[in-house]
């Protein structure tokens, strides 16, 4: 109990601090949201007029406190482009993301667990050499280029689906799955090499334990010490990058949203940024930081519960 308050605490002081990174960073761009609303054609008078409105002649302490208070209250204040409540806005788009950030774990997965036990399963093989090297391929490419190849490939080559023609949930449930299932794969990929190297090499340690060689001269089969022995000792180790996976997962997010043209917290992210609507990005960058931040205290609660015996710092 004393672990997992301690990484609350942690999680806490990290997010207050994030907040006052992402507030100072937002402060000292230039540009006045006040001036991008009215254009360029308002006059000064208009401009203190509505910088007022918006809070922003106060002190920066002032606006700082003011917009954290908002956010843990639930009241993020108003969109300065929609013109609309922000966690309204941001409760109509966040189904899209979560969705899509589901199914590209789900994927990376069933991509990197089978992988990583089949190169484990026949180490120094050509086996081996193949999926060590189509993991660092999948690496180094990064996403957006993935999500274009898969559009050029599947979408305007073998018209699987139609690019750009995005299906709402509210329209179809399956069209809306099989959509996102592309950009998901894209975001999926680069992780999936990531983490099928990292449990590939976590395995081929545990191989080499006592307790290993005692299974097998029981007369247990190769393929299950892997699977039954060897993988479940090989996989705490690799569920330390796991936080890491999902932070990589929700920033590729931002950029496939914007290729696949899905309407999600990216692709919100990214237009609140060109017209400079900084109550909006604060809001969704905190959220994001959020998400990231108890991912990776979930991990670490996760890796306690499962082994009591290793120590996290």
């Amino acid at each position: 109990m004393s672990f997992i308050v301690k990484r609350l605490l942690i999680s806490l002081v990290t997010l207050i601090l994030v907040s006052l990174l992402v507030f100072a960073a937002f402060a000292i761009l230039p540009g006045d949201p006040a001036r991008v609303i009215l254009g360029q054609d308002a006059n000064e008078a208009q401009v203190a007029a509505l910088r007022a409105q918006l809070g922003l002649d106060q002190p920066l302490p002032a606006q700082y406190l003011q917009w954290l208070t908002g956010f843990l209250s639930g009241d993020a204040g108003t969109s300065i482009k929609y013109k609309l409540p922000i966690n309204l806005m941001v409760a109509s788009y966040i189904p899209v993301t979560a969705t899509l950030a589901a199914m590209a774990i789900i994927l990376m997965l069933l991509i990197a667990l089978p992988t990583a036990l089949l190169a484990a399963r026949f180490p120094d093989s050509w086996i081996d050499r193949l999926i060590s090297t189509l993991a660092t391929v999948f690496i180094s490419i990064p996403g957006f280029f993935l999500g274009v190849l898969l559009i050029w490939v599947f979408g305007l080559g073998l018209h699987l689906f139609v690019a750009g023609k995005y299906i709402s949930y509210e329209t179809s449930i399956a069209g809306f799955i099989v959509y996102l299932f592309w950009p998901a794969l894209a975001i999926a990929v680069p992780c999936a090499g990531m983490a099928c190297k990292y449990l590939r090499d976590s395995l081929m340690q545990q191989l080499t334990s006592d307790y290993i060689r005692t299974a097998r001269s029981k007369g247990n089969t190769p393929g299950r010490v892997l699977r039954v022995h060897a993988l479940k000792n090989a996989i705490i180790p690799a569920m330390t990058i796991l936080g890491m996976i999902i932070g990589d997962i929700f920033a590729g997010s931002i950029i496939i949203e914007a290729v696949f043209s899905v309407p999600g917290i990216g692709r919100l992210l990214v237009s609140s940024i060109s017209y400079r609507d900084f109550p909006m990005v604060q809001t969704l960058v905190m959220y994001i930081a959020v998400v990231i931040v108890l991912a990776n205290t979930l991990v670490d609660v996760g890796i306690k519960v499962i082994d009591p015996r290793v120590r996290l710092q």
